[in-house]
């Protein structure tokens, strides 16, 4: 109920279609609760455990993001699920565009 669709900013893979990802390693100790579950797609489960990219999450459930050189990539403040249809398209919109612009400014 927490997200709609993978955790990542941008990505439109909807919650059902998502793994769900331990922040803190399950085989390191890491616990399944709330505060350590991220939804992410499968392209993003496999960036964090096979591409060496690393996430922290914060307590009001922003996510850093850390490139596999140790480099910090973004960070991603928590948006609750949006339930009006109408907002969500917006939203969605307006990620888009985000999503474009740090893609203009990486160039």
């Amino acid at each position: 109920a927490m997200y709609a669709t993978c955790a990542f900013d941008g990505c439109d893979t909807p919650f059902s279609r998502c793994e769900i990802h331990h922040v803190h390693f399950r085989r390191f100790g890491g616990p399944t609760d709330l505060a350590n579950l991220l939804p992410l797609c499968v392209r993003h489960h496999h960036t964090v455990h096979e591409g060496g990219w690393s996430i922290t999450l914060t307590d009001d459930r922003t996510i850093r993001i850390w490139r596999p050189d140790g480099q910090h990539h973004r960070d991603i403040p928590f948006q609750p699920v949006i339930t009006n249809p109408n907002e969500r398209t917006r939203e969605r919109e307006r990620s888009r565009q985000r999503a474009s612009s740090d893609s203009t400014l990486a160039a």
